[in-house]
């Protein structure tokens, strides 16, 4: 409903990880740019939409010829950002390269929901191609750099006829605040 609001037709989605959104950008007609920082995660998006332009780039320094008329960062990806230095040089990057007019969409974790200063497990699952997907998570304090969490992540995936894959991931995250997300784009022309 956004990027039809706005008339967005070039858009760069940042942390495209394996591509799951280019299908969906390319089949609605959009000039689709994915970009992630891990060329893993490109290899296994040129697999799942071969069409689609794929880029390695780190949203702290994005450096493109071209503009866009949007950039998007879904899932997690800007939680990434666990200093003010790197969320201040990606936010002036990403204003480089919008063409003027231009929209940025992301996703962030609420502080005022997300932080609890007490160790914390709980478990998701969801299914998605035949797949069954359980990630069983273990999130506990850092508070270092601002709003930040140790997240420690195990991630099961059953599919039938193979035996179960078990993939951890270790990671500091970073909540928001509203007041510091409006400070942080004010600051760089948003």
């Amino acid at each position: 409903k956004i990027l039809k609001k706005y008339k967005l037709k070039s858009i760069l989605e940042i942390g495209c990880g394996s591509g799951n959104l280019a299908p969906y950008f390319l089949k609605k007609g959009y000039d689709y740019t994915g970009s992630d920082l891990f060329k893993e995660m490109l290899d296994i998006a040129k697999e799942v939409e071969p069409k689609a332009k794929f880029i390695q780039a780190d949203m702290r320094d994005l450096r493109f010829r071209k503009k866009f008329d949007g950039v998007i960062i879904s899932g997690r990806s800007f939680t990434y950002l666990t200093t003010n230095e790197d969320v201040q040089n990606t936010l002036r990057s990403i204003y480089r390269i919008l063409n003027k007019g231009g929209i940025l969409i992301f996703d962030n974790f609420n502080a005022e929901k997300m932080i609890n200063l007490k160790k914390k497990k709980f478990e998701q699952k969801s299914e998605y191609n035949g797949r069954k997907y359980r990630r069983v998570s273990i999130k506990s304090p850092n508070l270092k750099e601002g709003w930040t969490e140790n997240w420690e992540a195990t991630y099961y995936i059953e599919e039938k006829g193979r035996k179960t894959r078990a993939i951890k991931d270790k990671s500091t995250l970073r909540s928001f605040t509203k007041d510091e997300l409006k400070l942080f784009l004010r600051l760089h022309n948003f």
